[in-house]
């Protein structure tokens, strides 16, 4: 499918996906390790695996979740375009561009990164 919109949310949910993989695995090592160290008496050792893991595990969840909702690849975009007055740009051209047909402004599926503000204010005119 050539649909950007379906390609941005299928890369957004495979992101997710990932990441609550990664948590999954995070859970189940770690108690293990917890258990093990218990088990061994030999002097609590596993809270720096947590501790380094769940650094990683934190970048991962920014990445996943909010990236690309501040300063995604379409974030410059939609910045530039409401400094100067444009409506933001779909498909890659301007919105002012399009004939309004359901297949090129169809605004019933959010994009994955569109803020709450903007949608609102594209539905709202």
């Amino acid at each position: 499918m050539d649909d950007p919109r379906y390609k941005a949310a299928r890369k957004y949910v495979r992101g997710v996906k990932d990441f609550y993989t990664h948590l999954a695995v995070f859970v189940i090592i770690n108690t293990f390790l917890f258990a093990l160290d218990a088990v061994s008496g030999s002097g609590w050792w596993f809270y720096w695996v947590v501790l380094g893991w769940g650094i990683g595990l934190a970048i991962h969840a920014y990445v996943a979740f909010i990236d690309n909702r501040f300063f995604g690849s379409t974030w410059e975009e939609r910045k530039i375009a409401e400094l100067l007055g444009e409506k933001p740009k779909r498909h890659g051209r301007l919105a002012e561009d399009l004939d309004d047909s359901p297949a090129d402004y169809d605004d019933s599926l959010p994009l994955p990164d569109a803020d709450a503000d903007t949608h609102q204010r594209r539905t709202s005119r």
